[in-house]
């Protein structure tokens, strides 16, 4: 999995070939405590490098509990 951000703060999650036929097969990945504090770690960092390119009228955005966050295209 690929997470991309463009320079005007959008972006697009890109799976590859066998990320998309492992979820085929299960629709979940499980992970030990360890490996979910290293994804943690991972997340903070792509976190503080997404917020860095956001545009400065679209930093005071909150989100919603189980707000739908709708694709570019929709």
């Amino acid at each position: 999995m690929k997470i991309i951000q463009c320079e005007d703060g959008s972006g697009k999650i890109v799976f590859s070939d066998p990320e998309i036929e492992l979820l085929k097969k299960q629709p979940y990945i499980e992970f030990p405590a360890e490996g979910m504090k290293h994804i943690a770690n991972s997340l903070m960092n792509i976190v503080a490098s997404i917020n860095e390119r956001v545009p400065e009228d679209k930093k005071d955005l909150l989100t919603q509990p189980k707000q739908h966050i709708a694709p570019k295209d929709e």
